[in-house]
């Protein structure tokens, strides 16, 4: 979960930072007050539905496969698996 969330405030975050960081390198103080927040959500966020669907894709368990959870078993951690 917390590699999700990281994985989840880079894409919202990317797209404003690497404009702050174009219009810094041009030394435009103009530029940076225009900023366009709402585009750069936008983009953000469809980066995020995409990584949702990717993941949907990639971690994907068979139908009627049962899930174990993780456990310990003589102090040992079990990872969690479908069956």
């Amino acid at each position: 979960m917390k590699r999700f969330i990281l994985i989840l405030i880079i894409f919202l975050t990317f797209p404003t930072f690497l404009y702050i960081y174009k219009n810094a390198k041009e030394k435009n103080k103009e530029k940076l007050r225009n900023i366009p927040i709402l585009p750069l959500f936008y983009i953000g966020f469809v980066l995020v539905v995409v990584l949702f669907g990717f993941f949907a894709m990639w971690e994907r368990a068979d139908v009627g496969k049962k899930y174990i959870p993780p456990r310990y078993e003589h102090g040992k951690l079990i990872e969690g698996r479908f069956e």
